[in-house]
């Protein structure tokens, strides 16, 4: 038969890893997190850089096609290019005209979802490519020359504030611990006419 004594030693033991959870997690958050944690937020967020994914190399693959794609066209503000997105996991591609005689063809592998893409301007494509229910990249594509600018990772931290809400209201509330504010550099000023 169990002691009473050793319940009630389980129960202290258990509430006070519980404490000290709740306590450490914000001074933890402060050291991750790009800003403020998510126990200083007012609603959630993404946050970028918080984690590399990587992923886009791997599972993304170029092709030019001759088949004009079927879907919807979504025009670039100059009405000479357009995308076709289509697919749902664990596949999709978006196919790009851009005044060739062929078709560029973006084709991704496993692939949570393709959300929102749309132009930044007229040869500019955004891409935010998500890898699961918390991971993306953003991928900046220039479609003249059929090159990806750029790509980011991003964290959807949807989740990071609900549980910081919780835990929050377990402990009856939480102070916000702020980062630091990094020491401000002064800005060096460019030279005149190339002159160093």
């Amino acid at each position: 038969m169990i002691s009473m004594g050793l319940i009630q030693a389980d129960k202290l033991r258990v509430i006070f890893i519980l404490i000290f959870l709740f306590v450490s997690l914000p001074a933890v958050a402060a050291k991750e997190y790009p800003g403020f944690p998510p126990d200083c937020w007012n609603e959630n967020r993404n946050v970028h850089n918080l984690n590399e994914w990587n992923l886009l190399k791997k599972n993304l693959k170029f092709s030019h096609v001759l088949v004009e794609p079927a879907g919807k066209k979504i025009y670039s503000p100059n009405k000479g290019y357009y995308f076709v997105a289509d697919g749902f996991r664990p596949k999709s591609q978006v196919t790009i005209y851009s005044e060739n005689n062929l078709y560029w063809k973006l084709s991704f592998t496993n692939i949570f979802y393709l959300a929102n893409p749309k132009w930044v301007n007229e040869k500019i494509l955004f891409l935010r490519v998500y890898w699961g229910k918390i991971a993306f990249e953003d991928v900046l594509i220039d479609v003249e020359k059929e090159s990806i600018l750029s790509s980011e990772s991003g964290t959807d931290a949807t989740i990071a504030y609900q549980q910081f809400q919780s835990g929050c209201k377990t402990m009856g509330g939480c102070q916000c611990i702020q980062k630091e504010a990094p020491q401000s550099q002064p800005l060096k000023e460019t030279p005149k006419n190339g002159a160093s």
